[in-house]
């Protein structure tokens, strides 16, 4: 009988030290994917993070250099994304996520750096994930992410949030989940602004802007982050003062259906 309840003593030891390192991220401690993205389950299930209290959301946003969110990704880029979970009820003790990226064919396309103090990155197989390094405070997660080369896939976030009550137990936290997809910009695959020395000036810009590069050019487009073109021209002088604040992408047209593209921002 003494066995019996060392034994069960010990197996309650080992689960609850199971349950509790699995707050440090279920990919660097469990070995599993679980951001709802295909073939991959949610943290919404026993010996996770069983769903049912807090009412948590989560939300994705994808920020270029000046913080707005991207409609469309360009190759080779580097964005921030930022996950923030909301509690819609209750007073949790603490947050945890993870965030997978992957093309329209379930490839991996998850370049990631710099996270953020509380999150940390993990591999497994094929896939690289962004997870928290255990409990945070915080509500608000963030990493880069360095847009692919090749192909002309969107880009799909599939992110996984908690809300933890802070027993050590995967009963009585709330889960939620969310996928964002963004399509790639459809520019040409291969970007020729250092060959060409392509510059730009005032920039930020707030009525003309000048446009300098080492070779001809067909025509010259202002297009916003939608991918309209707002302005088209066949000057290297462009009066943008007509146009609303914000960041565009200036599009040089070049021969042989070549381009070159640089970043702008107007007052």
């Amino acid at each position: 009988m003494i066995k019996f309840k060392v034994a069960l003593g010990l197996m309650s030891f080992l689960l609850c030290l199971a349950l509790m390192s699995n707050s440090g991220g279920r990919a660097a401690v469990g070995g599993q994917g679980t951001t709802g993205a295909p073939g991959e389950g949610t943290c919404g299930n026993p010996g996770c993070h069983a769903a049912g209290n807090f009412d948590p959301t989560v939300n994705i946003a994808v920020l270029d250099d000046n913080g707005e969110a991207i409609m469309e990704y360009y190759p080779n880029q580097t964005y921030k994304v930022s996950v923030t979970i909301n509690a819609g009820s209750g007073n949790p003790s603490g947050y945890g996520f993870q965030i997978l990226a992957l093309d329209d064919a379930d490839n991996d396309l998850s370049v990631w750096s710099n996270p953020s103090s509380n999150a940390q990155l993990v591999s497994l197989g094929s896939k690289n994930y962004v997870e928290q390094q255990g409990p945070s405070t915080s509500n608000t997660f963030e990493v880069e992410w360095t847009a692919s080369t090749d192909g002309l896939s969107s880009v799909n976030f599939y992110v996984s949030g908690n809300a933890i009550n802070g027993n050590g137990s995967p009963g009585q936290d709330g889960t939620a989940t969310a996928s964002l997809s963004i399509p790639r910009a459809v520019l040409s695959t291969h970007n020729l602004a250092q060959e060409v020395n392509l510059s730009v000036s005032p920039n930020p810009v707030m009525d003309r802007l000048s446009i300098d590069l080492s070779t001809d050019f067909n025509d010259i487009e202002v297009i916003d982050l939608t991918g309209k073109v707002i302005l088209q021209s066949t000057d290297s002088q462009i009066d943008v003062s007509s146009i609303t604040a914000g960041t565009y992408i200036v599009k040089v047209n070049l021969q042989e259906g070549k381009v070159a593209t640089t970043k702008i921002v107007k007052l």
